[in-house]
């Protein structure tokens, strides 16, 4: 399966980087030139009413989720959400992505199911290409129901299990730890 808009990018087991071990990230825009993509499972520890009062956006925003980590790739705040006219790209058939400050605002006021992300995960040309060769992802198709999933942390174990058999699994091992040196 090649990478391309809507698919998820399944870290495997053995992806050490602490940016994206154990990560699901959405493909948001894929051309010749590198992709970008959102981690799907990273919440922060802040919400989005306190990010929302610390920066001078003029949102307010009473919604106490968590913000959510993107990447490690500094950027605008985006979101994810199903309101097509506030849309800058459609991601998954009734899946939007945006980032203009006030397509945000009026997601935000909405009440529509949304999650907004800072920062986010990019590569350059052939550097997404490469790391699938080295077989540091696993690609599956995308669906609502991982964006918006409410424990993010079976998002990864959930996607995982969309990937096939491994060779782990084919040598029966059940669990993969956090950190697979403890085996």
């Amino acid at each position: 399966m090649k990478p391309k808009v809507g698919k998820l990018l399944v870290a495997a087991p053995k992806l050490n980087d602490p940016n994206f071990h154990r990560t699901v990230i959405l493909l948001i825009k894929e051309e010749k030139d590198g992709a970008i993509g959102l981690v799907l499972n990273r919440p922060t520890e802040d919400t989005l009413q306190h990010v929302f009062e610390q920066i001078d956006s003029g949102l307010e925003c009473s919604n106490t989720e968590p913000l959510y980590l993107g990447g490690p790739v500094y950027g605008p705040l985006s979101a994810l959400h199903q309101l097509e006219e506030f849309s800058e790209q459609e991601v998954l058939p009734h899946l939007y992505w945006s980032s203009e400050t006030d397509n945000l605002s009026k997601i935000i006021e909405s009440g529509a199911p949304y999650r907004i992300y800072s920062n986010y995960t990019g590569w350059g040309e052939g550097q997404l290409d490469h790391e699938l060769n080295l077989g540091g992802w696993q690609i599956v198709d995308g669906t609502q129901q991982h964006v918006f999933y409410e424990s993010t942390k079976d998002v990864w174990e959930e996607a995982r299990s969309q990937c096939g058999t491994t060779l782990m699994e084919a040598l029966g091992i059940k669990h993969i730890p956090g950190d697979p040196s403890h085996n």
